[in-house]
């Protein structure tokens, strides 16, 4: 996946854009470097580093059809319910099943590895608001 192939990277840089917010800015808010953000906004570093600075923009990461699970818990639903086994989207990735296995867990994930895991089973990411929740009285 090159730098121009990250929707979610472009999707990042168009919504702090939106917000009028440089990447010092919203680099600090969130507790990363700005090289990190940077990297980020190419498709690149890990999901840790991202999950902060769509809390410091007011996003969040959402799997298409996905609307109370974390989009990695969703992903190998979705697998499952396609019938795809971890051999198969595995061999489409050119990953391990065990690398396969920790894409689904979240441990250490990059960027583009869930990019890449979403497209190999046709599953769009995107970036969202965060909805608050409402007070009921």
């Amino acid at each position: 996946m090159t730098d121009d192939q990250s929707k979610l990277g472009r999707a990042l840089r168009g919504y702090r854009k939106q917000k009028r917010k440089s990447q010092a800015v919203v680099a600090a808010r969130a507790r990363v470097s700005v090289n990190t953000l940077r990297n980020l906004e190419r498709g690149k570093g890990r999901a840790s580093s991202l999950a902060r600075v769509l809390r410091a923009l007011g996003l969040e990461m959402k799997l298409d059809g996905s609307r109370t699970q974390h989009p990695l818990q969703k992903l190998e639903d979705v697998r499952l319910s396609r019938d795809y086994s971890q051999r198969f989207v595995a061999e489409k990735l050119r990953v391990s099943r065990n690398t396969l296995g920790r894409i689904e867990r979240g441990a250490g994930v990059h960027l583009g590895s869930i990019e890449a895991y979403a497209e190999a089973i046709d599953a769009p990411l995107y970036l969202a608001p965060v909805k608050k929740k409402s007070r009921r009285r």
